[in-house]
């Protein structure tokens, strides 16, 4: 019975970082609520197979844990934006509960029967996504009538699997191609089979354009020298010749994608990808990340102990484009993260967040690399722990539930000492129970909020059925784990009037300074001019031409359409804009540049690097 609940907490486990991606329900105002939701609830299930024996008097737990439980605690104690973060301490204080039973039941004996079903795991839902990128790459993806994920406007050059993005989708991959070494290094992959797998994984990974590719050969590579100099047993030495055959063809795929094309074409199979490779060297890392890391860390330097509160970056980010006078490179949409760990947790959380996560991170990961701990599993898990790690540096998979929850696996199974719980197993029992209902209750309660939610998104033509509508969401929007979800989509109804002009006001004051989008500026600037506040009311206006350009003609035909007295040097500010953008180019650089100079600070400066 104690073999079966292990291996069913660790399918459980392992299917929780994997099946999500497959989600293909994507719908507004929440894309990713149900691949998140879904990672918690197979997380959740887990946790009644994790649960301790009744008479278990040792309960050990790694110590990773407890600066999990630190940061939580932190959010919590620092007080401001409270709301903001509302959800991420749920989401922390589940996930290190979770992480209890999970560090109690795996116990040494257990981890290399859990890390052999990882693997297995990882393989094959990375190869089911390998099936789902030829989709795309073939340009099938479309006739399937949304069970695949696709790009309307490249169906069959964004090759993004069911994952929805590039580099989370080539990420993804790369966690196959170490769990096809390790599962090749533990007999369980004939040869042949291996080389064709990794093979189709590394060319999916060129396919999807993703230049953090390079890196992740890198590491692989690096990580494999290493293993095979500390360690001769056989199965190391098998993996990390594993690891070598697929850095190679790694290294083949990115460089030789557009032969590959070519001979697929030549075959009567026409397809159009470009791989990370032909986009690095074409347009390096891209300037605009450099420019939010810039913001990122003025941010910090104006709030350098605990930071300006957590999901404050959007605003601030939002004002320096228009005040800071860094370089123009407008992409008309927001910068919710600035596309660096390092520096995000910098700005939202200071230097008491930083300390906190990476300490840990620095105690976790190099336990990897003492003397003696050169496994085969661990040489698996600390090429997941850097890719992810490498990822998060350039953008921010780890606010994806399932890259999480990896993460943390990865952590958790870290060779780092243990502490003993000074508690009952029953006491854990109960704990541990309760923490599965409740996710289990929010899971069943948010099922319908979210149909709400994507039911609702929109207003209808009906007055009275979008006044039912709002009342529904106003009572959704009582619960603080959606209260800012509901306000985003309220903000679809809220006419910008007189009419309740102090309670619009503060709603769209409120939005602003979480989540800044083109609609809720524009609205919010004429909030402002009707209330005869012009100065903020023109800096608003100013601050959604600056940041979206290619808005500006919507902007200003709308002001224009309200034929309000008031809005008058609000539209003098748009049609500015809007004749420049037009002047210079729709949709070009030159045109988005030409819109933005109309409003912003001259550049007086660098990006950081």
């Amino acid at each position: 019975m104690m073999i079966k609940k292990i291996t069913a907490a660790s399918l459980l486990v392992a299917a929780a970082v994997t099946m999500p991606f497959l989600s293909w329900l994507r719908y507004a105002p929440l894309p990713d609520w149900v691949s998140d939701v879904s990672c918690v609830l197979l997380l959740a299930i887990s946790m009644l197979f994790s649960l301790p024996a009744r008479d278990d008097t040792s309960l050990s737990i790694s110590t990773v844990l407890l600066p999990i439980l630190g940061f939580d605690i932190y959010l919590v104690m620092s007080g401001h934006n409270l709301a903001n973060a509302t959800v991420l301490i749920a989401v922390l204080a589940f996930i290190f509960l979770w992480g209890l039973l999970f560090s109690i039941r795996l116990r040494a004996g257990d981890r290399e029967d859990f890390l052999l079903i990882l693997a297995s795991v990882i393989f094959i839902f990375s190869m089911l996504q390998v099936v789902l990128g030829l989709l795309q790459v073939l340009g099938l993806a479309p006739l399937l009538h949304g069970y695949v994920v696709f790009d309307p406007v490249g169906a069959n050059s964004n090759i993004i699997g069911n994952i929805g993005q590039r580099n989370q989708y080539a990420q993804f991959l790369s966690w196959g191609i170490l769990a096809a070494c390790y599962l090749y290094a533990k007999r369980r992959l004939r040869k042949p089979f291996f080389i064709g797998s990794v093979f189709f994984l590394a060319w999916l990974s060129a396919c999807a354009g993703a230049r953090l590719v390079w890196a992740y050969a890198l590491i692989f590579a690096v990580l494999g020298w290493c293993w095979s100099r500390q360690n001769k047993a056989e199965t190391v030495c098998r993996m990390s010749w594993a690891v070598m055959v697929a850095v190679v063809l790694m290294v083949l795929t990115q460089l030789f994608s557009q032969q590959i094309a070519a001979l697929l074409s030549w075959l009567g199979i026409p397809i159009h990808v470009v791989s990370g490779a032909d986009r690095f060297f074409s347009a390096g890392f891209g300037i605009r990340r450099r420019i939010e890391w810039t913001k990122a860390w003025e941010i910090f330097q104006q709030y350098p102990w605990f930071g300006v509160g957590w999901g404050m970056f959007p605003a601030q980010s939002v004002e320096m484009e228009l005040t800071g006078g860094l370089p123009k490179y407008p992409e008309s949409w927001l910068f919710v993260h600035c596309h660096n760990l390092f520096f995000q947790l910098l700005a939202e959380t200071g230097i008491i967040g930083v300390l906190i996560v990476f300490t840990t991170l620095f105690y976790a990961l190099g336990a990897y690399f003492r003397k003696g701990e050169q496994s085969a599993e661990n040489l698996l898990l600390l090429g997941i722990g850097g890719v992810i790690l490498a990822h998060s540096m350039f953008e921010y998979p780890l606010w994806y539930l399932p890259f999480l929850g990896m993460f943390l696996i990865v952590l958790l199974l870290a060779p780092v000492g243990r502490v003993m719980l000074p508690m009952r197993a029953a006491f854990v029992r109960i704990v541990g129970l309760v923490a599965m209902l409740l996710a289990l209750f929010y899971i069943g309660t948010g099922i319908a909020t979210f149909r709400t939610m994507v039911e609702y998104v929109f207003p209808t033509p009906n007055v009275q059925e979008n006044v039912r509508r709002m009342g529904a969401l106003f009572d959704v929007g009582k619960n603080p784990l959606w209260t800012n979800d509901v306000d985003i989509v309220l903000a679809n109804y809220l006419i910008p009037s007189r009419e309740q002009l102090d309670l619009k006001l503060q709603h769209f004051s409120r939005l602003a300074a979480y989540r800044p989008y083109p609609e809720v500026l524009l609205k919010l600037a004429v909030l402002y001019a009707l209330d005869k506040q012009m100065t903020k009311a023109e800096h608003t206006i100013k601050l959604a031409i600056a940041n979206y350009p290619d808005y500006a003609p919507n902007f200003d035909y709308r002001l224009a359409m309200m034929k309000k007295e008031e809005l008058k040097p609000l539209q003098l500010i748009t049609s500015k804009a809007a004749k420049a953008y037009v002047d210079h180019g729709v949709q070009t650089d030159p045109g988005r540049i030409a819109a933005v100079m109309t409003v912003a600070s001259p550049v007086t400066r660098k990006p950081l690097f």
